[in-house]
């Protein structure tokens, strides 16, 4: 892919601040001047949040979607469970014919482990899957959570979140007693040390257990 339609050359139009209205030379830059203004600095600064959420350091916990156009629904945004290689978008356009005799001319369209059609990875799953039928069960599965969240009280959703906020608070103050009984057992100790060091019965001198006491 050459010329403007190459992804070097979208990246340098989408990286360049000049489109705002800031004109720059080396590592200075102007005022913005409405005139040479083409977008908004919000919608530079949101380019340049979305290139940077679907950069390649971002792959690991993607949070934006990397298509949002399209005939699928998952475009993208799906992984092969089998190996974690992301599922890309095929069409074949072989035909069939059908019992009537007539040609069916839909384009098969599918999900492909693209680590395994790479052989990058070592993966033991299918090599696609039909996209309507996976875009069904995930179509499927989002409107059973939905429906299961609007079945849900407000007084439920209350109830559930101080339950849960007050366990926290529970094993934190637990936490706190374990450490508070901890250090009281070996304030204890030095207590008992000191007066035995005041008796003449402890190894260490009183000098150094008040010090140690006052640490």
């Amino acid at each position: 892919m050459n010329g403007l339609g190459s992804p070097a050359s979208i990246r340098g139009i989408l990286c360049n601040p000049t489109y705002t209205g800031v004109l720059r030379s080396g590592d200075s830059r102007s005022d913005v001047l409405p005139e040479l203004q083409i977008i908004s600095p919000q919608q530079f600064d949101t380019a340049q949040k979305i290139r940077e959420d679907r950069s390649d350091r971002a792959k690991e916990q993607p949070m934006v979607p990397q298509n949002t156009r399209g005939q699928s629904l998952l475009a993208g945004n799906v992984f092969c469970g089998h190996c974690g290689a992301r599922l890309n978008l095929t069409t074949s356009g072989k035909y069939r014919r059908l019992r009537d005799g007539s040609m069916d001319k839909t384009p098969r369209i599918r999900y492909v482990c693209y680590g395994k059609t790479r052989k990058q990875t070592e993966c033991d799953g299918p090599t696609g899957y039909t996209m309507h039928l996976l875009d069904d069960i995930i179509d499927k599965m989002i409107r059973e959570i939905f429906r299961k969240m609007k079945g849900i009280s407000k007084k439920d959703l209350i109830q559930a979140r101080y339950a849960k906020e007050l366990n926290l608070r529970k094993s934190h103050m637990a936490a706190v007693k374990a450490e508070l009984s901890k250090a009281a057992e070996t304030l204890n100790v030095l207590r008992a040390e000191i007066v035995r060091s005041i008796q003449g019965q402890s190894a260490f001198s009183q000098d150094t257990m008040v010090s140690s006491m006052l640490f």
